[in-house]
């Protein structure tokens, strides 16, 4: 299993952290979502607005 490692983290607005070609996050990881289908009826579950409380930053470095 794990070990007692803390978990690595990182905000969303730490400015050195975007991608490793230093461009800003592109935009499909913050819109987009995979579908989804329902366990017990089959049914695919539609999708909704995120409840983010952080979104995509407008800065480049």
């Amino acid at each position: 299993g794990d070990g007692d490692f803390e978990p690595k983290r990182w905000s969303v607005h730490d400015k050195t952290r975007q991608t490793f070609w230093g461009h800003e996050a592109p935009d499909s990881w913050f819109d987009e979502a995979s579908p989804f289908i329902h366990v017990l009826t089959g049914e695919l579950i539609e999708k909704e607005k995120a409840k983010l409380t952080l979104y995509k930053p407008d800065f480049t470095l």
